[in-house]
């Protein structure tokens, strides 16, 4: 849409002397005028008319009208095409949930997360992952743990294994030189339980008797 803009400025004609052959009002100058008018008058919104809104939304003057026209969503099965971007929140579907919460976490069934930030989290009660497949091969593998790191050994972490809201761990699984892998069981003071002293063994090393050959 357009507004009218003015292009001769008619006022300014009457300020010139009489014989200014710019005095004169040429008709090109009010068809110009005419046509500046016309244009603004075909692009504006006519507010007595409808909007042409397709999809339900035809013959309606206001935007609310014309949601008023589209009706409801369909309660059951609705669908959607495109991308959903930004935003946080839980989608309802059916007696169930799926949505993200602030801290990027990605809820199934469920409106929180129970552990820290960047988690998958499910509903209590329930499998946190169940993996299934219809291929029946042995060698067809469930589940393919891919890093990208280069090392081979025990530090290249692939699973940890944890409890207690992840306050407790029970081992990981991590390389093993190549082709290999292994279970680890997790050694921290903190995981420990029944820690006692030793008595004292300086009476032992005492008794060493290193030589020198």
């Amino acid at each position: 849409m357009s507004n009218y803009t003015k292009t001769v400025n008619f006022a300014a004609k009457d300020a010139l002397t009489t014989g200014d052959a710019n005095k004169v009002v040429k008709g090109t100058e009010i068809d110009t005028e005419y046509n500046n008018i016309a244009t603004a008058v075909a692009t504006k919104y006519d507010s007595s008319s409808t909007i042409p809104i397709t999809s339900g939304g035809t013959n309606a003057s206001t935007a609310a009208n014309a949601l008023t026209n589209l009706g409801a969503l369909p309660a059951a099965n609705p669908s959607y095409t495109g991308t959903l971007t930004g935003g946080t929140g839980v989608i309802n579907i059916g007696s169930g949930q799926l949505g993200k919460d602030a801290n990027g976490n990605l809820l199934v069934g469920t409106t929180s997360a129970t552990n820290n930030s960047s988690t998958f989290t499910v509903a209590s009660a329930k499998a946190a992952l169940i993996l299934g497949s219809s291929v029946s091969a042995d060698s067809n593998a469930l589940l393919d743990l891919i890093k990208f790191g280069t090392t081979a050994s025990s530090s290249q972490v692939y699973a940890s294994f944890a409890y207690n809201s992840g306050a407790n761990g029970n081992g990981t699984i991590t390389g093993a030189g190549a082709a290999q892998a292994q279970f680890t069981a997790n050694s921290d003071i903190r995981l420990k339980e029944n820690i006692v002293n030793l008595p004292s063994q300086l009476a032992n090393i005492m008794a060493l008797r290193p030589v020198e050959i």
